[in-house]
Formats: C-alpha cells, sequence, structure tokens
C-alpha cells in the first residue's frame, strides 16, 4: 500500500491509481494480444480507449519510479541503515506518506540519519512531490539551454 497514491489529478504522492490501472489494463491486453495475435485489442479505460503511447508512458513511470525507489534504497543501505529501515525510509520519502518502520518508524524521527542519508530523502521527496520526469528534467541539458 504505500506505493499506491491517490487519484488523477491529486497532490497526493506515490504512484496514481489511474497509473496503475492502465498499466494492468495493458498487461491484459497483451496477454489477448498473446492468444490471439491478429486480434485488435484496445485499451479501455471506462468509455475511452487508451493509446498505446500513454500506456507505455504510465508502464515507463512505473519502472522509473522503482529504480529510483530501489537506487536510493540501497543507497541509504550503505549509510549504515538497515534493511527494514531502508527501504521504508524511501518508500515513504518517495512517496510522502506516513511513518516507516525501524529507525523511521512512528514513534522516532530522522534525526539520527546521516547527511548523505538526509539530503538521499531530500532527493526522494522532491520527485514524489514534484512527479519523477519534473524533477529529472532539470537535470537534462536541454531544460538549461536558453
Amino acid at each position: 500500500l504505500m506505493f499506491i497514491g491517490g487519484c488523477a489529478g491529486s497532490t497526493s504522492g506515490a504512484i496514481k491509481c489511474i497509473r496503475i490501472q492502465m498499466v494492468l489494463k495493458q498487461i491484459s491486453a497483451e496477454v489477448r494480444r498473446f492468444i490471439h495475435p491478429h486480434a485488435y485489442v484496445p485499451i479501455r479505460l471506462g468509455d475511452k480507449t487508451i493509446t498505446d503511447k500513454l500506456a507505455f508512458s504510465a508502464s515507463s513511470f512505473i519502472a522509473l519510479y522503482f529504480v529510483i525507489f530501489a537506487v536510493a534504497a540501497v543507497m541509504i543501505s550503505y549509510t549504515g541503515e538497515d534493511v527494514v529501515t531502508s527501504i521504508t525510509a524511501v518508500a515513504v520519502t518517495l512517496g510522502n506518506i506516513g511513518p516507516g518502520l525501524g529507525d523511521v518508524g512512528p514513534a522516532t524521527t530522522f534525526h539520527t540519519q546521516t547527511i548523505l542519508a538526509k539530503w538521499i530523502y531530500v532527493f526522494c521527496m522532491l520527485c514524489g512531490r514534484l512527479e519523477l520526469y519534473t524533477v529529472l528534467v532539470l537535470f537534462t541539458k536541454d531544460a538549461w539551454h536558453r
């Protein structure tokens, strides 16, 4: 549940429900296309047909979310934190949700974390709050080119 966010258009963190729903529909359509290779199998969400480009965009967002999650969790574990704290602290900061487990549980705070770990959490919080692509665009050359 730590990875499931709010509805489309909300300011909640984590992965928006609409993206998860699109990816699940895309998986279902791919299974049907595998069974019937010559059939036209549209991806429908309600009464609207989702383009393959939009479905791919949702699945690449989710993949990027988990890549950032995994890299950040490994980096936190290298700062000396245990696995439970590393995983839940990154999930908490990336999803902008409540307390984690371990050293970042409900009865504790992040004050015992190292400075490097806190900077990783800051990056995760920015990615979770501003959306991944928005933050990652800042690291491209085109974003700073006039």
